[in-house]
């Protein structure tokens, strides 16, 4: 569901999104860019952008900007996410966060170098519900938290506080994070899933969970690019840029026109084009498909709080219905929980569904029933990504701003002060660093810097911020910053 920004090529996360200076934009779930098909999560659009019936907080068009410090022409972006993202996540950059989002972004790769701490070569990260996970670019898997269901992979049901290998059988190249399941995409295009299997949503034909990686789903010989997951269901990219998804199939979250659970993958219906991006939420999944010059973003699920923004709360959507507003700028994408928000090719960011957390981040509105108004962001976004209750953007400077609920220091202000923030909070404090990628869980957020390395900040009793311990960090006025210890990948 909430989903995480990847670093590089061909990986993917699950709820993010991030754009290229200069108009064109990449997109991509978790954060980058697969390359064939888009399935990276960046998406390029040709032309000059036009105007649509959006407006702006910011008052200013960001216009251009929006590449990441310290890139050279690449597109580093985290869903699925978007990560998030849940989100979705191809191996590319990609906006979404959401759960399993995946990103999918140029030739970049999180950082140019090294960074130390460990070895924190981070090429994809996602999170979800208490639970972690990273692709680093030699393609091993390391997932760490909650781990009731078998989520982490390792083969047993086990809590971790620090990074865990999971044996994927391959080099994998993004990850998408599911409420209690996982699934990664391997060099080949295989997808392997593992963790909570009750609706069939680990894709081997059964409904039995499994603690470590089972046999590759079959995508019928077709490669996958990303992959993203949702409460009890799982979506991947394809090199052709067709979607297929497993699983629960309640409220049509599988988008193949009825409600019934597959535990083997069926196609998405409703497609207007290829698609470059995939993010899951928590019960609606959404794309970003190429359509003539430019993009538009389909949702398809359950819709009872407007996250499929097609301007009313119609129950749910078999099938993909084109989100209003977005076309034909539309550059990326994170689904959240009950939410969803979009980026535009100006930098702007729209969101819209569930406002009861202030994760539009547009003040304490009422739901919103399709796009319309920015979140005021002070300077044009690169990446989106959303979660739970919270949403969060990577600007083009680096710096990350979140709005939303600040349960256990989620928006990463360094104050134990829960209330909502219906507005972006001021720039997280990075220790003087630029964020390159992003994931965001149910309440917790981790960042790819441009050092390297690998932090995350909010809830922590499960151990899913990678410590070592259960202490949430970013609640206090001392624990953000260079106080923020780096998640240690190990060998």
């Amino acid at each position: 569901m909430l989903a995480a920004a990847l670093l590089g090529p061909g990986c993917t996360s699950a709820p993010a999104a991030r754009r290229e200076a200069g108009g064109q934009g990449g997109v991509g779930d978790a954060s980058f860019e697969s390359g064939s098909g888009g399935s990276d999560g960046w998406a390029d659009t040709a032309g000059e952008p036009e105007a649509g019936d959006v407006s702006s907080d910011r008052g200013t068009d960001a216009g251009g900007g929006g590449e990441m410090p310290g890139e050279d022409g690449g597109v580093v972006d985290g869903g699925d996410g978007s990560v998030m993202d849940g989100g979705s996540t191809d191996g590319s950059d990609g906006a979404g966060g959401g759960g399993g989002n995946d990103v999918a972004a140029g030739s970049t790769d999180a950082s140019g170098s090294d960074g130390g701490g460990g070895g924190n070569d981070v090429a994809a990260i996602a999170a979800n519900l208490g639970y972690s996970c990273a692709v680093r670019r030699s393609g091993q898997v390391k997932c760490w938290g909650a781990n009731n269901f078998g989520q982490l992979g390792v083969g047993d049901y086990a809590a971790r506080h620090t990074p865990a290998a999971v044996d994927v059988g391959g080099n994998a190249i993004a990850i998408g994070a599911g409420y209690n399941h996982a699934c990664a995409v391997l060099d080949s295009g295989a997808v392997k899933c593992w963790g909570d299997n009750g609706f069939g949503q680990l894709g081997d034909g059964g409904t039995s969970a499994r603690p470590a990686p089972g046999p590759a789903v079959n995508l019928m010989g077709v490669r996958a690019t990303a992959v993203t997951a949702s409460f009890g269901s799982t979506c991947a990219l394809l090199e052709t840029g067709a979607v297929k998804c497993w699983g629960d199939g309640a409220n049509g979250l599988l988008g193949n026109g009825d409600t019934s659970n597959r535990a083997d993958p069926v196609s998405v219906s409703g497609l207007s084009g290829p698609a470059t991006l995939v993010s899951c939420g928590y019960f609606h999944c959404c794309a970003l498909v190429s359509v003539g010059q430019g993009s538009q973003v389909s949702c398809w699920g359950d819709n009872a709080h407007a996250a499929i923004g097609a301007g009313s709360t119609q129950g749910s959507y078999t099938s993909a219905t084109t989100v209003a507003n977005l076309a034909p700028r539309a550059i990326g994408l994170a689904a959240g929980e009950f939410h969803t928000c979009g980026l535009l090719d100006s930098g702007d960011v729209l969101c819209w569904g569930d406002s009861t957390t202030g994760a539009l981040g547009i003040g304490f509105v009422p739901d919103q029933l399709k796009p319309s108004v920015a979140v005021d962001l002070g300077a044009a976004a690169a990446v989106v990504a959303a979660g739970n209750s919270l949403s969060c953007a990577i600007l083009g400077n680096g710096d990350v701003r979140c709005w939303g609920s600040n349960v256990s220091g989620g928006l990463g202000i360094g104050s134990a002060d829960a209330s909502t923030r219906p507005v972006p909070a001021g720039p997280v404090d990075l220790g003087g660093h630029a964020a390159r990628a992003i994931a965001i869980g149910n309440s917790h957020v981790c960042v790819v810097l441009d050092s390297g390395e690998l932090k995350c900040w909010g809830q922590n009793e499960s151990g899913q911020l990678g410590l070592g311990d259960t202490d949430n960090r970013g609640d206090g006025p001392s624990e953000m910053g260079a106080n923020l210890p780096a998640v240690d990948l190990g060998p």
